[in-house]
C-alpha cells in the first residue's frame, strides 16, 4: 500500500482486480476444451475452389491490385506476397542446427528406441558430433 493511498482506495482497487480476474476465469476454456469445437466446415476448401473457379478469381484480383498504380503500396505488397507464395510455393525455411556433445549424449540415451538397422549409421553420426564438439 502506498502511503498516499487510503485503505479504502486499496480495497476498492483490489476488488476491481479480483472482479476482472474472476470474469476472465469465467470465460476461459477448460483444459482440453477447444475454442472452436466445430472447426472449419468439411468441404469448405472445395466450396471455395468451386466458387472462385479453382482460385482463378483470387489470382485475377491479386493481379488487378498489383498492376493498379492507384492501389496502396501495402495492398500491392500483399498482392505480390500472395502471388509469389501461391504461384511458386512458399520458400522452404531452413535453420542450421549445431549439435554438441551434450546433444550426442541425449541421442545415445534415445538409441535403444531407434531402428536397430540404423545402429552403425547412428554410431558414425555420433562420433562425428563428438569430434566436432571437442569431446572424445
Amino acid at each position: 500500500m502506498d502511503s498516499l493511498q487510503t485503505p479504502a482506495a486499496v480495497a476498492a482497487e483490489n476488488s476491481v482486480e479480483t472482479a476482472m480476474n474472476s470474469n476472465l476465469k469465467a470465460h476461459a476454456f477448460k483444459p482440453g476444451q477447444s475454442g472452436n469445437p466445430g472447426g472449419r466446415p468439411k468441404g469448405f476448401g472445395a466450396y471455395i475452389r468451386e466458387k472462385t473457379q479453382d482460385g482463378k478469381e483470387l489470382v485475377d484480383n491479386a493481379l488487378k491490385v498489383l498492376r493498379d498504380e492507384k492501389s496502396s503500396e501495402a495492398a500491392r505488397s500483399n498482392a505480390r506476397t500472395f502471388l509469389a507464395a501461391y504461384g511458386f510455393g512458399k520458400p522452404v525455411e531452413t535453420q542450421e542446427v549445431n549439435l554438441t556433445a551434450i546433444a550426442a549424449d541425449q541421442i545415445r540415451a534415445l538409441a535403444p528406441f531407434l531402428d536397430p538397422s540404423k545402429k552403425d549409421e547412428l554410431a558414425l553420426y555420433l562420433s562425428s558430433i563428438v569430434a566436432e564438439g571437442g569431446r572424445s
